[in-house]
């Protein structure tokens, strides 16, 4: 469990770009987060209802989730530019973390 993201439940097949799903400590999905370097950025594509869009284009929120064929709503969304990256992907890349419940829940959800 991370704090404030929750347990990460990632298909392997899928990194670095994710989809990475964020389950709170309930079991419920709470967010999903997706990883790119400014290159994969400008080239990558995530599933929407209206089929795949170019992440920079995304315009038709809330996203669907491929693996689980689901469209959840989207309450809020950040994204961190890591210049060193972390353990896992030690790149400089960005993290996009998109919520599907607000901040009081997911704090709630994540600790």
């Amino acid at each position: 469990m991370i704090p404030m993201m929750g347990q990460h439940v990632v298909n392997y097949g899928n990194m670095p770009l994710g989809p990475i799903l964020l389950l709170g400590n309930d079991g419920s999905l709470i967010g999903m987060e997706y990883m790119f370097t400014l290159d994969m950025l400008e080239e990558a594509t995530v599933m929407t209802p209206n089929g795949p869009e170019s992440i920079l284009e995304l315009e038709g929120l809330p996203v669907t989730i491929p693996d689980l064929g689901i469209t959840p709503a989207v309450n809020h969304m950040n994204i961190e530019y890591l210049p060193h990256g972390h353990e896992g992907f030690d790149q400089p890349h960005f993290d996009i973390h998109i919520y599907f419940v607000d901040e009081e829940t997911l704090t709630n959800l994540t600790t």
